[in-house]
């Protein structure tokens, strides 16, 4: 029995399949440094990275939260051709994105071996660089914005499907060769390059197909001042020894989110 499809079936279809097979592939990509690292190291190691890796998914909760809002406000606008306020909106949005993800980042990178050791025990404070390496490769994600977002509701399915082959085999070869030698921070640096590297793709694409990016003069100042911050707080902590990792970071919670309201309510004013 021949199976027949209407026409708006197969162009649902044809737009969906790259999809499933894009967030198959991401998935998998979770797999790969622990298959891998179990093939070359001990199950020690591969207890310490299991348990260290879910940690940095709490630094997409929010663009993936904030992503179900998106798509289908880009795709209205996009049947619309209303170009200009969908730039507007990746702008706006990827920008209190990063905001708001941010002080989850500088609680990975800043202070690893407290939240590891408050989440897991001492003994598992040997994985701060890991945790480390990882947050800078997955805050790229909140950084970069809703590029991912933009090009599905674009209808650019197959530019996805592209990215996350491109990014899976990255990781794989990447794994290959720094697992041997550098262990659990290898595979840590395979996964951060492999995300990274997919997030630069496909902002280039909506920069170069679109003319959109994330980048305003507002949101390069943000980067320069989050990049200072993150600078001065591991500078500080050298060379000051302070009250606690606790204070430290409720002190700069509560001064970063001031600021934060102090800059919204001087752009409204203006």
């Amino acid at each position: 029995m021949e199976l027949k499809f209407s026409e708006p079936t197969r162009k649902l279809i044809r737009y969906s399949f790259p999809l499933l097979i894009t967030a198959t592939l991401l998935n998998l990509m979770t797999w790969t440094d622990t298959i891998m690292l179990g093939y070359f190291k001990s199950p020690e190691v591969v207890g310490v990275y299991n348990a260290v890796y879910p940690l940095v998914g709490f630094l997409t909760i929010i663009i993936n939260s904030m992503g179900f809002v998106y798509v289908p406000v880009a795709s209205k606008l996009w049947g619309e051709n209303r170009n200009e306020s969908i730039s507007s909106l990746y702008q706006i949005m990827t920008k209190w994105c990063f905001m708001l993800t941010f002080p989850v980042f500088v609680l990975m990178f800043v202070y690893p071996e407290f939240l590891l050791t408050k989440l897991y025990g001492a003994e598992y404070s040997g994985g701060a660089p890991v945790l480390r390496i990882l947050a800078l490769g997955f805050i790229a994600n909140s950084y970069f914005g809703f590029n991912y977002h933009t090009i599905m509701a674009s209808g650019n399915s197959d530019f996805l499907m592209k990215c996350s082959v491109a990014s899976a085999g990255i990781n794989v070869i990447l794994n290959f060769m720094l697992i041997p030698e550098y262990s659990m921070a290898g595979a840590a640096v395979a996964s951060s390059i492999s995300y990274t590297a997919i997030e630069v793709l496909m902002t280039l694409r909506t920069w170069k197909k679109e003319n959109m990016h994330p980048f305003t003069s507002m949101y390069r100042k943000l980067t320069f001042i989050c990049a200072f911050i993150v600078a001065s707080m591991l500078a500080t902590r050298e060379a000051i020894p302070l009250s606690g990792e606790a204070w430290e970071y409720a002190a700069f919670v509560l001064v970063y989110f001031l600021l934060s309201s102090t800059q919204t309510y001087w752009i409204k004013v203006k």
